[in-house]
């Protein structure tokens, strides 16, 4: 027959396997709460992808907008640059005033102008 074991042996086998037993409950609970963190993580993960995604659309839309502006601008200013193609040139703006100066168009001369015109001429000979 096999020999008794002793009551210290028993004892001391019994604590280490209780420290053993809440080593593990601890562990179990660690892992439950670390798994519990991963779960939330995931979901939070989730929902800023969403969010994300979804302001990435609002981006990509606003920038096929405003690409689409900027194309009605060049067709506008191609217009004004066709339209400024037709007016006349600074250049010939000054002549034609020079000219219209010279030409007086608007000042006329009167009878009684040429008259005193004539005296003042026939005074100086």
């Amino acid at each position: 027959m096999p020999s008794p074991i002793p009551d210290s042996l028993i004892d001391n086998l019994s604590e280490r396997i209780k420290d053993l037993a809440e080593r593990v409950r601890i562990l179990e609970e660690r892992q439950r709460s670390i798994m519990h963190a991963i779960n939330e993580n995931k979901s939070t993960v989730l929902k800023l992808r969403k969010d994300y995604s979804s302001q990435i659309k609002d981006i990509r839309e606003n920038l096929e907008d405003l690409k689409k502006e900027i194309l009605g601008i060049k067709e506008e200013i191609v217009k004004i640059k066709d339209s400024l193609e037709t007016f006349a040139k600074r250049v010939d703006v000054l002549a034609l005033k020079k000219m219209l100066e010279m030409l007086h168009p608007l000042r006329t001369i009167t009878a009684e102008d040429v008259r005193r015109i004539v005296r003042e001429e026939i005074k100086k000979t």
